[in-house]
This record gives C-alpha cells, sequence and structure tokens, in this order.
C-alpha cells in the first residue's frame, strides 16, 4: 500500500472492475489528486516519486486511452479539474494565458466575446481540456488550414516527471 497523500481528492472505494471517471485499462486508481496550484502539482509528483506510485495525467479523459498500456501495478491518477480558469487576456494582442484543467469550450466562450476563436477541433471537443489538447497535440479537420495545437502555443509553465517545475517560451508579442 501507498501512503495517503495529504492533498488528494479522494481514495476510491470502487473495486476494478467497477466504472469510474478515471478508470483506466479497467482499474481504478489508488488516488485522485487533485492539485490547485503550481506548489501542489509539484509536490503531487515527488510524492509519487517517493511512493514509488505511477501517475497518469486527468484533463477531460478524452484522450486518455492513447499511449501505452498501464504497466504500473499501483498508480493514481493526477487530475486537473482544480487547476481551471483564464490567468489573463489581452483581446488586442491575440494572447490568452490559462490553466491546464481549463475546458476548450470555456476559453472558446471568453474569446468569442471579443469575435476571437482558438482554432482547435479536437475529437471530444465538448469535454477536451487546453492542457489534454496541448500535451496530445488533437487537431481535426482544421488541420491543413490551422496547423496544430502546439503551433499556437506561445509558451507554457510544467512539472517535470522528477518533480521540477520547468518552462518553455515567453509571452511575447
Amino acid at each position: 500500500m501507498i501512503p495517503d497523500p495529504s492533498f488528494h481528492i479522494s481514495s476510491f472505494v470502487y473495486q476494478d472492475g467497477m466504472p469510474s471517471p478515471f478508470m483506466l485499462d479497467g482499474r481504478n486508481p489508488a488516488y485522485v489528486i487533485g492539485p490547485s496550484s503550481e506548489e501542489e502539482f509539484q509536490e503531487a509528483v515527488l510524492w509519487a516519486q517517493s511512493a514509488g506510485c505511477a501517475l497518469v495525467p486527468f484533463g477531460g479523459g478524452t484522450q486518455i486511452a492513447q499511449g501505452n498500456p498501464l504497466r504500473a501495478e499501483t498508480w493514481s491518477a493526477l487530475s486537473t479539474s482544480g487547476w481551471t480558469g483564464v490567468v489573463e487576456y489581452s483581446p488586442e494582442d491575440l494572447v490568452i494565458t490559462v490553466r491546464a484543467g481549463t475546458p476548450l469550450e470555456d476559453i472558446q466562450r471568453v474569446l468569442q466575446e471579443h469575435g476571437q476563436m482558438l482554432p482547435f477541433d479536437p475529437p471530444s471537443a465538448a469535454k477536451a481540456t487546453i492542457g489534454g489538447v496541448t500535451a496530445t497535440n488533437s487537431q481535426g479537420l482544421w488541420r491543413p488550414t490551422y496547423g496544430l495545437p502546439r503551433d499556437r502555443l506561445l509558451g507554457l509553465r510544467f512539472v517535470t516527471g522528477d518533480g521540477r517545475r520547468a518552462k518553455a517560451g515567453g509571452k511575447v508579442v
């Protein structure tokens, strides 16, 4: 048994095979961890590392079946549902800063108020989060016209697999 993280949302009472929103490969996580700050994301990764527990990031869950099968015996879900919202928006510069768990639909609503849009049309767009779309570079039929989501990214801050906070790019207009 892995130690209980002090910042988890819930311990699952589901048995493996019973449906839960975080089920992966027919198995439920030991914990669902829901950080609400950059520091808590870092703490979650460091906790998982020290506990020997795999972390699987969950946004809207639209692309969770992508990638390799889950190999870890014990794993926890790292939910971005508590890390949402627009941090900064400059319509005149066409720049918006959002948190990873922000639903794509919420971002589109904010942009539409100013006659703007984010040219992303991933599968399951109604449930997709900006973090998931960016991580999977998911795009639909608009790809030939607008390119991929990463083509629109100016910069990001993230926590590496070993628990370091890092950034790439920046806000330059």
